[in-house]
């Protein structure tokens, strides 16, 4: 079904098909993962698959519109699944205004998780919000802040070619057959919860142990369903999740690759900071170039840099051997 609207590998469409049936599945699960697309550009059929996703899985909530505090109330009366179609625009320059939702994101990947908030009318009563529910996100770029992509299956998806067709997507022509899928896949996960529950399914060696985390449960649905699944299920783990495929996605870890391969591509012991900006933005499919309508600002590359203790020297950054012992006064290093 997702494969007729979305160009999709192997690996990629075993994933999401066994996602989907987590979400019909979660309350026998102590983690949820978080089912994450991204790509280069746009048009790559982000916003198509999560329309698709909206047909199949359990209670979903696109929640583009919704207010935080509304948010925090419906995931806990309702458990839905989660849909945030253009999170990096959440993730970028206004994350500030969402630290409670990013907060509720964090947390929410694990049974039990709770957020607290002080409510009522002069908001001097403690209220508790239940924020365990599957997720999924899509976005352009490496939107997602570090803690949640290590949280997440990680889907790059590339605009299609003429040599890939698709089928139109008209929501009310698939429906009734999307309808049918999803009710057959609740009902014949439902009665197996606690078999579930009780599935302790082999974990690939290339997996770490945050995967194995987010996996286990997918790898159990494969399991029950048997057939060529729990091969196909395992493969899709490691190609996705396991080595290369786990690089941190923080924007802060990019950065640091980034300026890394900007001092050894010029050779330079130090660089002015409109310099590195400049070699930065020319690193082809970098966001440094299209920081949100703009080239990355001094300011922005500081903001970046500062958790790692990283600051300029005289107007520009310096490339020196690692020494812990190095600190920052005044205006030099030392």
């Amino acid at each position: 079904m997702v494969r007729r609207f979305v160009v999709l590998s192997a690996a990629q469409a075993d994933a999401a098909a066994l996602w989907i049936a987590h979400t019909h599945a979660a309350d026998a699960s102590d983690t949820t993962p978080y089912f994450a697309l991204t790509s280069a550009v746009m048009r790559s059929g982000k916003s198509r698959l999560m329309e698709v996703l909206e047909l199949l899985v359990r209670s979903p909530l696109p929640a583009a519109n919704l207010s935080d505090a509304v948010l925090f109330r419906v995931i806990a009366a309702r458990t839905p699944t989660l849909l945030l179609d253009e999170a990096d625009a959440i993730f970028g320059n206004k994350g500030r205004e969402r630290e409670e939702l990013r907060g509720m994101l964090d947390a929410g990947w694990r049974r039990g998780a709770k957020a607290y908030r002080m409510g009522g009318a002069n908001k001097t009563t403690l209220e508790e919000f239940a924020v365990f529910c599957p997720k999924a996100f899509a976005g352009i770029g490496s939107y997602l802040p570090g803690t949640l992509a290590d949280r997440s299956i990680i889907v790059r998806l590339d605009r299609r070619t003429r040599a890939e067709p698709v089928e139109r997507f008209r929501r009310r022509e698939v429906g009734p057959a999307a309808s049918d899928l999803r009710d057959r896949i609740a009902d014949w996960l439902e009665p197996q919860l606690d078999e579930l529950r009780a599935a302790r399914p082999h974990l690939p060696g290339e997996l770490d142990d945050r995967a194995w985390d987010y996996w286990e449960p997918l790898l159990a649905i494969a399991d029950l369903a048997g057939g060529d699944w729990p091969r196909r299920a395992r493969a899709a783990a490691v190609e996705l999740s396991g080595g290369e495929a786990r690089e941190d996605e923080s924007l802060s870890i990019r950065l640091l690759a980034d300026v890394q391969q900007v001092f050894e591509t010029t050779g330079a012991e130090g660089l002015k900071t409109s310099v590195l900006i400049s070699e930065l933005a020319a690193i082809e499919e970098s966001p440094w170039g299209d920081w949100y309508g703009r080239q990355l600002s001094s300011q922005a590359l500081s903001k970046l840099l500062r958790p790692y203790r990283i600051t300029s020297c005289i107007g520009a950054l310096v490339a020196l051997p690692w020494n812990p012992e190095a600190r920052v006064s005044g205006e030099k290093l030392v």
